[in-house]
């Protein structure tokens, strides 16, 4: 499973969304919804960090 994988099934969780919700927000490298494009970043900056 990739890191973005991770993180939609992560997000979905989270926030009750669905799975299929949060994919078909994808843009590029980011998301429509604005909260999930922040969630997104910091996912990113944590996974760069470990």
């Amino acid at each position: 499973m990739s890191s973005r994988d991770q993180f939609e099934s992560s997000y979905a969780e989270c926030t009750g969304a669905k799975i299929e919700d949060v994919r078909s927000w994808r843009m590029g490298d980011s998301y429509r919804m604005p909260s999930a494009a922040t969630a997104w970043r910091w996912w990113q900056r944590a996974k760069d960090a470990a």
